[in-house]
């Protein structure tokens, strides 16, 4: 039955980002996948549109297999929002998938669907207590303190300078250098996180990141770059020189004084199922790992 909206997506431009970034910021619930950094710059590898209604946003994302998942819906109006989207999904012979979502998150679709829930490994982003890593403090961090202290001994009187448009191309020379070519080409995101780290660079007005890059005997070393919503800071882009021990820990440290004392958390993104980076994360010892799930309706309750 028809409920009198139509659901018009329409693709995602660089010139929405404004607009969706107001609701990000306002019910983004510490997903990755829910902050501008985090999910609007891999939006054309997703095909990803968007729709508002009843100030209520609704995204969609075909892969391309052209199976369809939504967001949940965000804004005003959620309840009617999962009801169109019942009549979308409906009149387009589309099955109606939800993704991201946790076990907290599928009560909101109880009384609508019976569903199954698939619970998808590797891909959750690691959480991180943001006063241990802004100190680096304490047993379990014993061993990142240790690459922190040796790096202000030895590369002590480094800079630490904000990114404008003098050092952009500078930056972005650094980051083609540091590229582990052979590593990162095999991944199906490498030409999609390159474009994205340039996006975010030429449109820092946009992105409104928190960022710096790391000089060293005038030589760019690190860079790194975030934002912050409500109480979790979002670590979206850090390339470093391996060659210079403890830049990692040194840039995790700055980047995390600069936010605000309401931050509790850091995001740290996922580990994209490579072997090194879930070293790596591991040994900052997160709290957890994100609890992500996709819901597919099996069927839609009578009545709804």
């Amino acid at each position: 039955m028809s409920r009198g909206v139509t659901l018009d997506f329409k693709i995602i431009e660089f010139s929405d980002a404004n607009l969706l970034n107001e609701y990000f910021q306002k019910y983004n619930t510490g997903y990755n996948n829910t902050t501008l950094g985090g999910y609007f710059g891999w939006r054309k590898l997703l095909n990803t549109e968007y729709v508002i209604v009843d100030e209520t946003l609704i995204i969609k994302n075909t892969f391309e297999n052209n199976e369809v998942r939504f967001f949940i819906p965000v804004g005003k109006n959620v309840d009617n929002a999962i009801k169109w989207l019942i009549d979308y999904s409906s009149k387009n012979n589309i099955n109606l998938r939800f993704y991201p979502i946790s076990m907290e998150e599928t009560k909101l679709f109880d009384k609508y669907f019976i569903y199954e829930i698939k619970h998808i490994d590797n891909v959750g982003d690691y959480i991180y207590d943001a006063e241990s890593l802004k100190t680096m403090a304490g047993r379990k961090l014993h061993g990142q303190k240790n690459h922190l202290n040796y790096f202000m001994k030895t590369y002590g009187d480094c800079e630490i300078i904000d990114i404008s448009d003098a050092n952009i191309s500078e930056i972005k020379t650094f980051i083609q250098e540091n590229i582990n070519a052979d590593k990162e080409k095999k991944l199906f995101m490498y030409k999609a996180e390159i474009d994205y780290n340039n996006e975010v660079l030429d449109n820092i007005d946009i992105y409104k990141f928190i960022g710096f890059i790391v000089k060293y005997e005038s030589k760019i070393i690190g860079l790194i770059l975030g934002e912050e919503i409500k109480d979790t800071a979002f670590l979206h882009i850090m390339k470093l020189n391996k060659a210079y021990r403890g830049i990692a820990q040194y840039l995790i440290v700055n980047f995390l004084s600069r936010c605000s004392d309401k931050v509790k958390y850091a995001n740290m993104e996922d580990d994209a199922d490579d072997d090194d980076l879930k070293y790596t994360k591991k040994c900052y010892h997160p709290l957890h790992m994100q609890d992500i799930n996709l819901l597919t309706v099996k069927e839609v309750k009578q009545g709804v």
